[in-house]
């Protein structure tokens, strides 16, 4: 993730430190700042993306589980709860494949 987001600094852009994601407990989030052409920007980021993340992020999620935060998990089985779904509080134990989208 320091190379990736190397790549896009050094393409001009202004990007934020990167946080664990409380969703997934694997996913590193940040932002990057568009400025310019957005076309131009797209491309540099996906460039930076194929040169630093997309071929390790598909395997390094393969072999982690997915752990929700434990208070957003519970916000979340509220919500649905309150929206008459179904909640069996093994929805946290999923160790389904993720893609990691931007």
């Amino acid at each position: 993730m320091d190379h990736y987001r190397a790549c896009v600094t050094s393409a001009g852009y202004q990007v934020t430190p990167a946080v664990l994601s409380p969703v997934d407990g694997l996913t590193m989030q940040f932002e990057a700042k568009l400025s310019g052409d957005p076309t131009v920007y797209n491309q540099a980021v996906d460039d930076c993306n194929h040169r630093h993340l997309s071929h390790i992020e598909p395997a390094y999620f393969e072999r982690h589980t997915q752990v929700m935060n434990t208070r957003l998990r519970s916000a979340t089985a509220a919500c649905l709860a309150g929206k008459h779904a179904v909640v069996t509080g093994k929805e946290k134990k999923h160790t389904g494949t993720h893609r990691h989208r931007r």
